[in-house]
């Protein structure tokens, strides 16, 4: 895990906080009620957590996140335990508050993450956008910045950035991954530009009408709707927060 500030881009960016999941937590323990913190790490960064049964956006608003179900970390890594909890595939999606605040205008985003299916699926009822969202619901159109995202039994994961509404993005591919290795995706995001990397290699930059409002990072997984019943993880490694 870095530690640090960190020259990256040409600019210096603050380390705001980090996790790197040495504190033990058990499936159960991330219930939440969407609006106090569930976990706090042994660097003190805190993490809040979409409740149980909030609908999920990309199963067309079904019932898809279940945190006392799906969420904990063990053995140095933030698990979603993804599986089919009475009948309905379930996930979870949590977000880190560096300093005890959730959101910030511009930043760099970075984790490590890899995919443990659990059988020949590939986890195809699941997929995931981890993403930063702007703290006004009604400005995402223009907003959101989304990397990695995509089913998760590809083989490659996208980075979105949303711009002008109606549609308008740009969109960036990684080449052809194994997703059950270690693969550090980043996010950086400033006046007049959002840029992403995979692994420290550059893969997009994005210049069309970059948001200066504040935003959160939700670290997004949920139901695909489909249900085949397939099962895995996702493990992340760690992640850290740095300020423009």
């Amino acid at each position: 895990m870095p530690n640090g500030n960190v020259v990256a881009g040409g600019h210096t960016w603050t380390l705001e906080g980090q996790d790197d999941f040495t504190k033990n937590a058990a499936i159960g323990s991330f219930a939440s009620d969407g609006n106090t913190p569930v976990y706090t790490g042994d660097h003190g960064m805190s993490w809040d957590e979409y409740g149980d049964g909030w609908t999920s956006t990309y199963s067309g608003g079904a019932p898809g996140y279940m945190p006392s179900a799906v969420q904990s970390v063990h053995d140095g890594v933030l698990d979603w335990y993804l599986h089919n909890y009475k009948g309905t595939p379930v996930a979870a999606n949590p977000s880190p508050l560096p300093g005890g605040h959730q959101t910030q205008t511009y930043g760099r985003y970075s984790l490590c993450e890899k995919l443990v299916p659990a059988d020949s699926h590939m986890l195809d009822d699941f997929y995931q956008a981890m993403l930063l969202w702007p703290q006004n619901d009604s400005d995402s159109p223009s907003a959101e910045s989304d990397f990695p995202e995509g089913p998760l039994n590809a083989s490659s994961f996208s980075a979105y950035a949303h711009w002008g509404g109606s549609g308008a993005q740009d969109v960036f591919d990684t080449q052809t991954i194994n997703t059950t290795q270690w693969h550090v995706y980043t996010q950086e995001w400033g006046p007049g530009f959002r840029r992403y990397y995979i692994d420290g290699n550059l893969l997009g930059v994005s210049t069309n009408q970059v948001t200066s409002l504040p935003e959160r990072w939700q670290l997004q997984v949920e139901p695909s709707g489909s249900d085949d019943g397939d099962t895995g993880h996702v493990y992340v490694g760690w992640v850290v927060i740095w300020s423009f």
